[in-house]
This record gives C-alpha cells, structure tokens and sequence, in this order.
C-alpha cells in the first residue's frame, strides 16, 4: 500500500492538484482547517537505503515541489523523506498542531528565500 510523502505545509481552505513532479505522479493537497499538507503516494519508506544517483532523482523532485510551492504559497518545507502511513494520519496531524502551525505561518507570511 502506497504511504504519502510529505512536502510542505501551506496555508489554504482549498485542495489542490499541483502541476509539478515530485517524489510520486501526483502531488496534492490535504486540507484541513485552513491548512494544507503537499503530499504524493510513494512506495519508498527508506530513502536511505536506496542507492546514490536514485535518491538524489526523489531528492531534486521534493525540492522542485517547494520551490513550485513558493511562487504561490507561504510555505514551511517538511525535511526531505518524511512518509507518512496515509491521509487519516495526516488529518490528525493538521487537526492536532494547528495553532503550532498557524504561529509559524504567521512569522513566514510574505517573506522570501
């Protein structure tokens, strides 16, 4: 069963298909309460084990979803690897922190890299 590579957070009440590659085919968004998770399915669980030249490919493809992300959003990135079991954990993530999340939004709104 395919777990969930997670990007970014972002602020938003919608959700979003994203014209981007990333780790998996198709990057979107799970909502709740004004913010978003940047999430794709993936089979890799342990990007450490894989092989040099093939974790650099994922590694570029997390990143090219943020920047992506950025022209957009106010965005607070997610480190590179983190798999989540499936979008019931990610709602209770988004459910649980969201004042944490909502504080952090608040101290990144408008600035740029």
């Amino acid at each position: 069963m395919p777990k969930l590579h997670l990007y970014a957070l972002i602020e938003t009440n919608d959700d979003h298909i994203f014209d981007v590659t990333g780790v998996g085919e198709d990057v979107f968004s799970v909502q709740r309460g004004g913010v978003a998770a940047v999430v794709s399915e993936t089979a890799v669980t342990d990007y450490a084990a894989l092989p040099q030249a093939e974790l650099m490919q994922y590694l570029v493809g997390h990143q090219q979803v943020v920047e992506h992300l950025l022209a957009e959003f106010d965005v607070l990135p997610v480190k590179f690897g983190t798999v989540l079991p499936d979008e019931d954990i990610v709602w209770r993530l988004l459910g649980q922190s969201r004042p944490l999340y909502q504080q952090a939004f608040d101290r990144v709104r408008g600035l740029v890299q």
